[in-house]
């Protein structure tokens, strides 16, 4: 008898043990973290607004999606100063491509959720730290968070974690069956329980799910995956004949986020200047695809390259193939030349591309999944006058102003330099659907008003000047530049250049100003390739930018509005941007003079003349060299209470958490000191933080579409 009690009790322990083990997971007491999958991530509301520090707490659950178009989660174990996570990161077939348990973010550092490391390039957020009580976690780079929160649903003690009565196990012990029919029923038995609490799992899964898609907005539900194609052809244009269609406000061309996976490609044009002609975004291929995998609608463009000017680019290729020595056809796509019709150009020079031939395609709804900006029916109206693009039966031919483009779609020219007026390339552009390339707005939004208001506490404002601090440093994050070297950089030390900035208003206090410093230990002179050879060479440099900034909104929302070099933007140049919101400055080789773009390269420096010479020296930006995004944060190694590289005010700039002794990086020297920066060609940089640096009203105030504005581009730094 005892030893049939004993083997009954056995059997109830296991059964209760492996009730628990699977009913435990879901249980409102533990975290559903583990439980929640792919489909579910994708139909919840996602953003890109900053999460408040205080919102994470131990075991919150954070939804994500990254601009690649993967989905992931994240659970939170600890969000003091650093933040630990557990991470997993979804591909789109819902296979796990990277996970972990113990990723730690330092505080003011940026995070990579692919490799779930620490970043300083291609961040999915930034744990921001604007002070000791004020954190979040920042979305970079097209990525989006949300919380998640578990559907509410009806649920059983069981399911509810609680601890079941005995009367819920349905044993069977009659004392008349034998031995035999016992055991048999109890395994019956225990098998008919495991797969009810299995089931009640999936149906609790399931019902997650269901609540998420009935709560998400219609919109999301009907949204599809959008079709990234290796190859395909985004935003074409020709930055010489397309800028001058608004000349008074010089574009901004196409970014893209740093983590899409896509290439920013120059393809010039004969008979325009130094590069200046044609310029898109490639997405970037992948030669071990298969073409038969993409059904595709016709005329869509892949592989655009210019024989001449990208002979050795071998990046430019669709599924492997070279558009210039590749077949003339594979499986579902056609090469095509258009040529280039220019000084310099022979029969057969030019751009050659793919296009996809629509064989086996019949889904037009798939156009939808197409990117924005997509490129479709391109051709050279002279060297092609016979091609044509047909489009749902229709036949259409975007040299023809008289033909409507296809519905979704705008015609685009970009010319040919060598070309009569009204000749050269002509395309329809997409101009809806997913954005992997846009057009910058150069505009952030800060989690509270930049400016300081009465109700503030004193401590929101050390250096006094009406903006908080806290603010001040997130806005230059979001805009901080991207700085790019020239191939023969012989100057600059390879933490170089140290960046110290100030934010400053304007009045009206919906203008403010962002001051850049750039710091170096030596101006190299001119490069070997100018004819001023070695000229100008200096000890120090101390160079410095200016970005005007509005706001319509009362100091949360602010757009950049100009940047003066030693010349301006908008009004003297277009402008290139890193990362949706960082303007690009290329550095001239040695001497560090800074130019919106290569445009410049080999031409007259802007900066100075030589007047022993026969004319100015010339200025080497060929953009070949190093390049990174400027670290505002380095002083910070050296103390942490210092995290931003600001300088604050000359009346009022305590350190910390303010910068002012230079001595980590140049000994001696600090900002706001009266010593020249090493010599008196650079002079002190405070000189480069004061009002009359830069007048108060350059700009000419008033709206920012005033054009009565004053015009600083004439004056140059005379080294």
């Amino acid at each position: 008898m005892v030893r049939e009690i004993m083997k009954k009790g056995f059997v109830l322990f296991i059964i209760w043990a492996l009730f628990f083990l699977l009913a435990g997971p879901i249980s409102e007491a533990q975290s559903p973290f583990e439980f929640i999958r792919l489909d579910e991530i994708k139909t919840a509301r996602l953003s890109s607004a900053r999460i408040p520090g205080s919102s994470l707490t131990p075991n919150t659950i954070i939804l994500f999606s990254m601009s690649e178009g993967r989905f992931g989660k994240l659970l939170v174990k600890s969000s003091d100063y650093n933040l630990m996570l557990a991470w997993v990161t979804f591909q789109a077939d819902g296979a796990v491509y990277s996970r972990g348990d113990n990723l730690t973010i330092r505080g003011t550092f940026t995070c990579d959720l692919d490799s779930g490391q620490e970043t300083r390039t291609s961040a999915d957020f930034w744990w921001q730290i604007s002070s000791q009580t004020e954190k979040y976690l920042t979305p970079q780079n097209g990525a989006a968070f949300a919380i998640y929160t578990p559907p509410t649903a009806t649920r059983s003690d069981t399911i509810s974690g609680q601890r079941p009565s005995s009367q819920r196990i349905e044993t069977s012990t009659t004392s008349i069956e034998s031995t035999k029919q016992i055991e048999q029923t109890k395994s019956t038995n225990l098998t008919d329980k495991l797969r009810k609490v299995v089931k009640i799992k999936d149906q609790i899964v399931q019902a997650k799910t269901a609540s998420s898609i009935s709560s998400a907005p219609l919109q999301s539900q009907r949204v599809q995956e959008p079709m990234f194609i290796p190859g395909q052809v985004l935003g074409l244009r020709h930055n010489l004949n397309n800028e001058l269609l608004s000349k008074d406000n010089y574009m901004v061309f196409f970014s893209a986020s740093a983590k899409m996976l896509v290439t920013r490609m120059y393809g010039g044009d004969f008979g325009a200047p130094l590069h200046r002609g044609y310029e898109w975004w490639m997405v970037n291929d992948d030669s071990s695809a298969n073409s038969d995998s993409y059904v595709l609608p016709p005329g869509v463009v892949f592989a655009l390259k210019h024989n001449k000017n990208q002979i050795d680019e071998d990046c430019i290729t669709l599924f492997g193939r070279d558009p210039i020595k590749g077949p003339d056809e594979f499986s579902r796509f056609k090469k095509y030349r258009g040529g280039d019709i220019g000084e310099g150009s022979h029969a057969g020079d030019g751009y050659f591309w793919y296009e996809s031939t629509g064989q086996d395609f019949s889904d037009w709804s798939m156009v939808n999944r197409l990117p924005k900006y997509t490129v479709i029916g391109l051709k050279h109206s002279k060297n092609q006058k016979d091609k044509v693009l047909v489009w749902q039966g229709k036949a259409y031919d975007p040299a023809n102003p008289n033909i409507s483009p296809p519905p979704g779609f705008r015609r685009v020219f970009g010319g040919d330099r060598g070309a009569r007026s009204g000749e050269g390339y002509y395309w329809y552009e997409k101009i809806d659907g997913p954005e992997i390339v846009s057009i910058p707005t150069l505009s952030v939004t800060l989690s509270r008003s930049l400016l300081a208001s009465n109700a503030d506490p004193r401590e929101l404002d050390l250096d006094g000047d009406g903006l908080v601090d806290s603010q001040e440093n997130e806005l230059a994050m979001m805009l901080r530049p991207y700085l790019i070297f020239d191939s023969d950089e012989s100057a600059r030390q390879s933490h170089e250049p140290v960046v110290v900035y100030q934010v400053y208003p304007f009045l009206p206090n919906t203008r403010v100003g962002i001051r850049w410093v750039f710091l170096f230990r030596k101006d190299g002179g001119y490069s070997e390739n100018s004819w001023c050879e070695s000229l100008d060479a200096h000890d120090g440099d101390n160079d410095a930018a200016y970005y005007e900034l509005y706001s319509e909104d009362n100091g949360i929302t602010w757009k950049l509005r100009a940047i003066l070099l030693g010349y301006i933007w908008p009004k003297e140049s277009r402008l290139e941007v890193y990362d949706l919101t960082h303007p690009i400055i290329y550095m001239s080789a040695s001497k560090h003079h800074m130019y919106f773009t290569r445009d410049w390269d080999h031409r007259d420096s802007l900066y100075s003349t030589y007047i022993k010479g026969p004319g100015r020296c010339n200025d080497d930006v060929n953009g070949l060299g190093a390049r990174f995004l400027a670290d505002i944060t380095s002083f910070r190694a050296a103390n942490p209470s210092i995290l931003f590289n600001n300088v604050g005010e000359l009346e009022r700039h305590p350190s910390p958490p303010f910068v002012n002794d230079l001595s980590i990086y140049f000994s001696g020297h600090s900002v706001w000191g009266e010593k020249d920066f090493y010599s008196k060609e650079c002079g002190p940089i405070k000189a480069k933080l004061l009002p009359l640096w830069i007048p108060a009203k350059l700009w000419g105030g008033g709206s920012p579409s005033d054009s009565n504005t004053a015009d600083p581009g004439r004056r140059r730094k005379i080294k």
